[in-house]
């Protein structure tokens, strides 16, 4: 119910700023300084903004990033290991680069000897 507040993006702007905030007040006690409230207030409207800006760039694509995942470019292609010549030993990579996956089986990957 409280989550759905988040989908707003000036509230959840405000939150990012609110944490700073907190953060900030955190770490101000931790190191005995005192930080008035025009500082308080600089952190909250300097994150808010900023956090603002990037939401507002995304959700209107101004760098031309695409939000849809292209599939195109998976379903195209099979598995490398998969585009080989019909023999019955396994190769990957394809035809021509030559590597066998039986040489694997004489590998010994046992308890090793220091």
């Amino acid at each position: 119910m409280y989550l759905d507040y988040l989908k707003n993006n000036f509230i959840l702007c405000s939150f990012f700023g609110l944490i700073a905030v907190i953060l900030g007040f955190i770490d101000s006690r931790r190191n005995k300084e005192k930080y008035s409230m025009k500082n308080y207030a600089k952190i909250f409207a300097v994150v808010t903004i900023c956090c603002y800006i990037v939401l507002y760039m995304k959700s209107n694509n101004i760098l031309g990033v695409s939000n849809e995942i292209d599939t195109t470019l998976y379903s195209s292609r099979s598995a490398p290991w998969s585009m080989g010549g019909g023999s019955s030993t396994p190769q990957v990579g394809g035809a021509g680069t030559g590597v066998n996956l039986e040489n694997y089986n004489s590998v010994n990957i046992g308890e090793p000897n220091f």
